[in-house]
């Protein structure tokens, strides 16, 4: 994450807008680079995530080949990107039509805990009380906060299908402040410390 986020910007590569605020060939280069050329197959723990087939707007899981191939396909948030095309698919970020994607593992693997992730200066329900006006978010952050309207309804399934589900408060860290990695991380481990009674009774099932 330091190495690619961080220290290199992955998404500087700004353009005048035609299919995207960046090109998207440093994150390419960047993600190709990163996981030399690792397959889904060999990762220590099962991987899976979502991107959107724009074309017949279905959802594709991706869980096999290429690591970065399936990032890619993966974080295409519409307006920042270019939708990436792949295997003769236009995909874009899977959070177009769900952007908590339980559906996509299975209880006969174990309990379903899913960590809901916030951006743009909200944790979401566990943030608590606003204090003063909200903060005017970035360009980016505002495009993906409208994009991620549609899949309201399938997060709030997404919810009830989970065993429990994690809400780190990311308050004040924006969804492109890949600097704020530390303050994200600390955030997650809160949420799971103050969670670890109900993940033991889960575990223990």
């Amino acid at each position: 994450m330091y190495e690619y986020f961080v220290r290199t910007n992955p998404i500087n590569d700004y353009v005048l807008p035609t299919k995207g605020l960046v090109r998207g060939r440093r994150s390419y280069t960047l993600m190709t680079d990163g996981w030399q050329g690792l397959v889904v197959e060999e990762l220590p723990n099962e991987f899976r995530c979502v991107s959107v087939d724009l074309l017949n707007r279905r959802k594709v899981v991706h869980r096999s080949g290429p690591v970065a191939e399936a990032v890619l396909c993966s974080l295409r948030l519409p307006g920042l990107y270019p939708p990436y095309l792949s295997g003769g698919v236009l995909h874009v970020d899977g959070g177009v039509l769900d952007n908590l994607p339980v559906s996509t593992l299975s209880r006969k693997e174990g309990p379903l805990i899913a960590v809901s992730v916030g951006f743009g200066g909200s944790g979401g329900p566990s943030s608590g009380t606003r204090t003063g006006p909200p903060r005017v978010p970035a360009l980016a952050d505002t495009l993906t906060r409208t994009m991620m309207m549609a899949s309201a309804d399938a997060s709030a399934l997404a919810h009830e299908a989970a065993d429990l589900v994690l809400r780190p408060d990311t308050r004040g860290v924006g969804l492109l402040e890949f600097h704020q990695i530390d303050r994200a991380r600390e955030a997650g481990r809160n949420a799971v410390s103050a969670a670890l009674p109900q993940i033991s009774a889960l575990v223990s099932r």
